[in-house]
Parts: structure tokens; sequence; C-alpha cells
């Protein structure tokens, strides 16, 4: 009688689930009866605890993504405006005639930016060129830079 019963348990109605057995004369059965219950009811709260833990975990993890989702669209934003202000300065820096540069610090600094009105001024045939050169051996009298 209590294995027809147990089957006949539909998970998804769990709180409406009792035992019920009709031998009362068996003091067995009845703490049996009484523990199977109790566990029932157990497993239901336990569901119940676990299934509002999910949807408080859901609702932070939708709100942390849309947050994510939000510093990726400001990050593509900062980085296309940096790029456009990198094409201004360049566009800006290699369209004058007069040099501009931009170097490495100490005596044996290295060019790391020139345009090209810098290189034709020094005389060098291109940028690469012009780069392998310590910024100090353009000086007259590269001591008193660092001095």
């Amino acid at each position: 009688e209590l294995t027809s019963e147990i089957e006949k348990i539909d998970l998804d109605k769990l709180k409406n689930v009792q035992i019920r057995i009709n031998n009362w004369g068996n003091n067995e059965l009845q703490v049996l009866e009484h523990v199977f219950n109790k566990m029932i009811q157990r497993l239901f709260d336990a569901a119940e605890k676990l299934e509002q833990r999910v949807k408080e975990r859901t609702t932070e993890l939708n709100t942390i993504n849309k947050q994510l989702q939000n510093e990726i669209v400001e990050r593509k934003q900062t980085e296309e405006a940096l790029r456009e202000s990198e094409d201004k300065y360049r566009s800006l820096t290699n369209n004058l005639n007069v040099g501009v540069y931009r170097n490495t610090v100490g005596p044996k600094g290295r060019f790391i930016e020139a345009n090209p009105a810098i290189v034709k001024l020094f005389r060098y045939d291109s940028r690469e060129e012009f780069f392998k050169v310590n910024v100090s051996d353009l000086y007259q009298n590269p001591a008193s830079l660092f001095g």
C-alpha cells in the first residue's frame, strides 16, 4: 500500500502530497507515515528555498550582465574616440611644415614619433632611418642637454 502511494507522488505538486495509510493497527506504519510526510515537507521547503535563491541569483546575474554590456559599449565608444583623436593628431602633425617629434628620455633617448617635416629637415630618406638615430646625436652639444 505504501509503495503504491509513493508512486503517485507528482514532484511538481509536492506541497500537496501526504501519505495516508489506512491500517492504523500497525505502529511501525504510523511512524513511517509520519516520518515520510515530514521528509516530503522538508524536501518541499528546501525546493522552495532553492527556487528563491535561483531567482535572486538570476536577478543579480542579469544586473551584472547589463552593467558589463554598458561597460563594453562605453569602452568601444572610448576606443573609437581615442582612434579619432589619434587620427586628428597624426593628420595635424604630418601636415605641419615644422618638425615635430616625441622621444624616450635620457642620453640614449630614441625617437618614437616624428613627422615628415623633421625627417626632411635632418635629410633622412625615411622615418625608419630617422628612428635608428639617438636623439642626442642630432644636437651639436649633446652634453648640454643632460648636464
